[in-house]
């Protein structure tokens, strides 16, 4: 993998109490895993379960606020949360690029949907289906080379 982004991975797991979803995390990868995932730099995070990668996602805030968004959202203004939520136990791959940490935040937005988008098409193309708890593509022309060789590095990663 490019030394221009780090990888890690963790265990979510989630139990249903009185109708509120509730989630921990655990089984880190590795000591920098944590910090990785509390960092606000730019990151783009998969979901797996087993062998099937359910969900791409891009943060540009820590994860952790990222998760308590979609756990928390009840449909209010639309925004239902993750469809995964209801998942006993999954694997989250998180792959932060702090090279971009300076990049001006429209640029990066840009940048990491169309690496968002190049993925999720790229699980499309080797695997014959979408991310099943996919729901939504942010689709740009910006970056294409640098997005689909980037998308390319991450599926490896998630092999």
């Amino acid at each position: 993998m490019s030394d221009h982004l780090s990888h890690c991975r963790f265990s979510l797991y989630t139990r249903e109490d009185a109708g509120r979803i509730s989630y921990g995390l655990d089984c880190f990868d590795s000591s920098e895993s944590e910090d990785l995932i509390r960092s606000k730099q730019p990151k783009i995070y998969v979901i797996q379960s087993k062998n099937d990668l359910l969900y791409v996602g891009y943060a540009s805030q820590s994860l952790i606020t990222r998760l308590k968004q979609g756990f928390r959202a009840s449909g209010k203004n639309g925004y239902h949360g993750y469809k995964w939520k209801k998942l006993e136990k999954v694997d989250v791959h998180v792959f932060v690029f702090p090279i971009l940490a300076d990049t001006p935040a429209k640029e990066s937005r840009l940048f990491f949907e169309a690496i968002e988008a190049e993925l999720v098409f790229q699980i499309r193309t080797h695997t014959g289906k979408w991310p099943l708890y996919q729901n939504e593509i942010h689709f740009n022309n910006e970056f294409p080379e640098e997005a689909i060789r980037i998308a390319g590095e991450l599926l490896v990663e998630l092999r």
